[in-house]
């Protein structure tokens, strides 16, 4: 190995504040809250409209993530393969669907964990990665506990990468939680993903939701042109805006709100903050340190990818913790680019090319996220339709409709002596003719057939 090309860890770089915010940086961020903002607003509707139903549309996101984060660290899988695992508990001799489905356990528990009131620090951060790589190959690799020993990150890309080493390790990663949980305390945790119309504390997230996301984004484009130029710019032109469109220009920017009084008391506000006032930033930030630090012998990866979606819902970016960004990463080219900008952050503290790929990654994400997600919800009603021309039991089509979607392929058995009964057997010849689903697989001797409902696969695969 040649020390000489090594690029190590630069403690010294992080919390790092972008004070000056150009053009391309500020249309980049403005961009991606909208498309966040978009994805977001269709997980508010979905838990409102769809409270008993809702894992229909969001299992198969997290099955599509867990298999694609996991791709990204050579684990390869399908979806089909996946479900049938969740099924039979049948797995190759690698254990290749159990590792990525650990993925989603972990995840879980997680949300699990906070959702009950625990802060995500750094016994929850190794109880995650104990889940992780508990029962898989990872299993040698001290989950849940911190490494002992030097690691080295190589690819073509970084050349030869130095984490922390492990005496500096403990310190770096007790600095990034302290910074986690003191943002927490900030407005960045007052910020509500979901918009509540009769409390008077969320009107800005009403309006913000209301401006930017019923696609009327007329006014947001015209705050992008006239407004969220530079700093400079914005300090000009608040003066002529509405206190609205000041509060929506201050969190997007992340600039002091002032008026008239002056520009010097924004500048020592500005030179008092301890911490970014905008969420993205701070999660690229985040996310860009850990993966740093390595803290762990295995799967930081995986566990820095999780970290981006836990954030998002922790400071109230997105109304579940329902994000997946693995997809956009698992292209050679955008993983180049990634593996580039974080080396950039230690070698030349280029931060902002990072927050730059880091925006592009969450735009994409969440732009391809919300039309999965809608593709789901149309393929449903879609399925709907088609079952009741079918079935005339209103209660044995809903069961149906659920049964297919939360089990795209399936043994006869498992619907036929489930809730709906002997009549099944009837039902899925119906479907079968009407190509709804399709036998894979015939029936011999003991084993019952196996269907896949094709359509839902079909949209899954897309990318």
């Amino acid at each position: 190995m040649n020390i000489i090309n090594i690029a190590k860890f630069d403690s010294s770089k992080f919390p790092f504040h972008l004070t000056k915010k150009d053009d391309a940086f500020v249309e980049a961020l403005l961009s991606t809250e909208i498309a966040l903002a978009q994805y977001n607003q269709l997980l508010v509707q979905m838990k409102r409209d769809l409270p008993s139903n809702i894992n229909l549309f969001i299992t198969p996101l997290e099955q599509k993530e867990a298999q694609k984060t996991s791709k990204i660290e050579g684990t390869v899988t399908n979806l089909e393969e996946l479900y049938d695992y969740n099924i039979t508990n049948k797995d190759d001799d690698e254990g290749t669907n159990n590792e990525v489905n650990q993925y989603t356990e972990a995840i879980k528990y997680a949300h699990k964990q906070m959702e009950g009131g625990r802060e995500l620090d750094q016994t929850l951060l190794k109880e995650t990665h104990k889940i992780l790589l508990s029962s898989t190959r990872g299993k040698s690799k001290s989950p849940g506990k911190y490494r002992t020993q030097q690691n080295y990150i190589k690819n073509s890309v970084l050349g030869v990468f130095k984490p922390c080493d492990q005496k500096s390790l403990s310190y770096a990663i007790e600095q990034l939680f302290a910074y986690i949980n003191q943002i927490s305390n900030t407005s960045l945790e007052r910020e509500e993903a979901e918009p509540r119309l009769n409390n008077p504390e969320q009107e800005y997230d009403r309006l913000r939701i209301n401006t930017i996301v019923n696609n009327d984004l007329t006014e947001a484009e015209r705050l992008q042109k006239s407004l969220y130029q530079t700093q400079l710019e914005f300090e000009e032109n608040q003066r002529n805006l509405t206190d609205e469109q000041k509060v929506m220009a201050a969190d997007l920017v992340g600039a002091p709100i002032f008026g008239d009084e002056g520009v010097a008391e924004a500048e020592a506000a500005e030179e008092e903050t301890v911490t970014e006032k905008n969420a993205l930033i701070n999660i690229a930030m985040i996310h860009a340190q850990f993966e740093s630090i390595h803290p762990f012998e295995d799967g930081n990866g995986r566990i820095g990818r999780m970290l981006i979606t836990l954030l998002m819902w922790k400071y109230k970016k997105i109304a579940m913790p329902n994000f997946y960004i693995s997809s956009y990463l698992e292209g050679q080219e955008a993983r180049d680019q990634y593996y580039s900008a974080l080396r950039n952050v230690d070698k030349d503290k280029d931060w902002k090319n990072w927050y730059m790929f880091f925006f592009k990654a969450v735009k994409s994400s969440a732009e391809k996220n919300l039309k999965l997600a809608q593709d789901l919800r149309d393929l449903h009603k879609k399925t709907d339709v088609d079952l009741s021309k079918l079935i005339d039991k209103n209660e044995k089509k809903e069961i149906t409709l659920n049964f297919l979607f939360e089990n795209p392929n399936f043994p006869a058995s498992k619907y036929y002596k489930g809730k709906v009964g002997p009549v099944g057997r009837i039902y899925l010849k119906l479907l079968e003719e009407k190509k709804i689903i399709r036998e894979i697989s015939p029936a011999k001797g003991r084993a019952p057939a196996k269907y896949v409902f094709e359509a839902f696969f079909k949209l899954m695969d897309t990318d």
